[in-house]
């Protein structure tokens, strides 16, 4: 609760950005049986072996092998996970876009305003499976959020490999992509 934990944010990332450098963490799990809706793929992986009453531990083979399907072993391909996050933009801004945005998912949130896929985005742009030799980086064949070190020296081609992905969405969308981890100074 401290925290303030949520789907992909906490008060790291809101009121206290920027003064804590977390160096380990400790959780306390739920043993209580998880409790649907779940996650669109994680009802399929449940469906598809026949498991109608979840465990935490269906629940987390589930999650593992979605995992390692989608996203790359970061113990063999240099990565940080999903690198941006999804945007939200006003619903004035999402009506404008109109048939730009055809086929890329996006949510009503509560306050009005529109959450839209960055990996959709990002395949739209044409930027899914993209190789960038300058650079020496790429985006993860089957999940374009996912920036890969294919070949690059420093963090500076990380840089410019990440502003030409910003700039391609920007460009096509008028859209800004906000990067999600955090770069150490």
């Amino acid at each position: 609760e401290e925290c303030a934990f949520g789907y992909r944010t906490s008060r790291f990332k809101g009121a206290d950005k920027g003064r804590f450098y977390i160096t380990a963490v400790t959780l306390q799990l739920s043993r209580s049986t998880p409790q649907p809706p779940y996650y669109t793929a994680v009802e399929e992986y449940l469906s598809q072996h026949g498991i109608t009453e979840p465990t935490v531990n269906d629940i987390r083979q589930a999650v593992i092998a979605i995992r390692s399907q989608k996203l790359p072993d970061p113990g063999v391909v240099a990565n940080n996970g999903s690198f941006f996050g999804n945007p939200i933009i006003d619903l004035a801004t999402y009506e404008a876009l109109g048939d730009k945005l055809s086929g890329v998912k996006s949510w009503r949130l509560d306050n009005g305003t529109m959450k839209i896929s960055a990996a959709a985005l990002l395949e739209q742009a044409g930027v899914k499976d993209n190789h960038d030799s300058e650079t020496g980086m790429g985006t993860w064949p089957l999940q374009p959020l996912v920036l890969v070190n294919e070949a690059a020296k420093n963090t500076a081609a990380l840089l410019a490999y990440r502003q030409r992905i910003i700039d391609t969405v920007h460009d096509m969308f008028g859209i800004e992509l906000e990067q999600e981890p955090e770069l150490l100074p």
